[in-house]
């Protein structure tokens, strides 16, 4: 996915956000927005490249200015905590109710991590909307083609959402005989996964393995990544991908039938990529 003008206004408004996050130190602040800026100017002059790869620049620009490694360690922590809580209260009935799950765990994105109960009513609210794109039946269809020793990639994307996606890969497990390859980012960037996350959950004996990115990215950046996941991922049965991240950052691999997007459409320019109205629950095979 290109870069639209939208996402360079999303870019410096994260860089605002996490910055504040990352310390209360007013000057360091200011130079990190300042000098995110800079960037987003420089990333301009072509938008040719994904905005998982300008989102991914800005962030580090805040970590390395205001010498947080992490800003968001704390919300993250808190992320897996409300989720667990709320999956021991959500009954789950067979594999169709569980993708769905796994999407509406997006909510955890952008919610509010007061309290368990908000968070529960953003996930029913979620699920009752449905899907604006449901090709579930598709992706079953794929998996069963699949099964008997086969591979997939699952590409994680939030913190407390691999806690929906942990469901979601036990179903898939106990319906198929498939070796499931968890992906997570190489390091904290934002809310997304890290093999930490996966660890703090127990999550890594529900897979037969986990694999990182190499690097802190928004995404999974193929030109950035280790060459061994990107020969894993090519050679791979099929893929699931998470969430916005992910989706703008792979679409080299659409276009064969391999991929199973699961996301939330949570702003215009992913929703005129699909096609949908903004705020829409999609699964989608490209």
């Amino acid at each position: 996915m290109r870069t639209h003008p939208y996402c360079l206004y999303c870019a410096f408004r994260q860089a605002v956000k996490a910055s504040s996050i990352a310390t209360s130190d007013s000057a360091r602040r200011l130079g990190a927005v300042l000098l995110s800026l800079l960037e987003i100017a420089k990333f301009s002059r072509t938008m040719d490249e994904p905005p998982a790869k300008l989102g991914t620049k800005v962030h580090e620009i805040v970590k390395l200015v205001t010498e947080n490694p992490d800003p968001y360690e704390k919300v993250k922590e808190k992320s897996n905590e409300l989720a667990r809580e709320v999956a021991r209260s959500i009954e789950v009935n067979g594999l169709m109710d569980a993708i769905e799950l796994s999407i509406a765990g997006n909510v955890i994105d952008y919610v509010s991590l007061s309290v368990n109960t908000e968070l529960k009513r953003r996930i029913f609210d979620a699920m009752s909307q449905g899907l604006f794109i449901d090709e579930r039946n598709k992706l079953i269809d794929k998996l069963e083609r699949i099964n008997q020793n086969g591979e997939i990639i699952y590409l994680a994307d939030n913190a407390g959402e691999i806690v929906f996606d942990e469901i979601l890969i036990d179903f898939i497990k106990e319906e198929f005989d498939l070796r499931v390859i968890l992906v997570v980012r190489g390091g904290p960037l934002v809310n997304d996964a890290t093999l930490k996350d996966v660890e703090e959950i127990g999550m890594i004996s529900k897979v037969d393995e986990v694999i990182t990115t190499g690097k802190a990215m928004s995404g999974v950046l193929l030109d950035e990544v280790p060459s061994d996941l990107v020969k894993r991922i090519w050679k791979s049965d099929f893929i699931i991908s998470k969430g916005q991240g992910n989706f703008e950052s792979i679409e080299p691999l659409f276009g064969r039938g391999k991929v199973a997007l699961l996301l939330r459409a949570k702003c215009s320019p992913v929703a005129r990529e699909l096609g949908v109205p903004l705020g829409s629950n999609v699964v989608k095979i490209v």
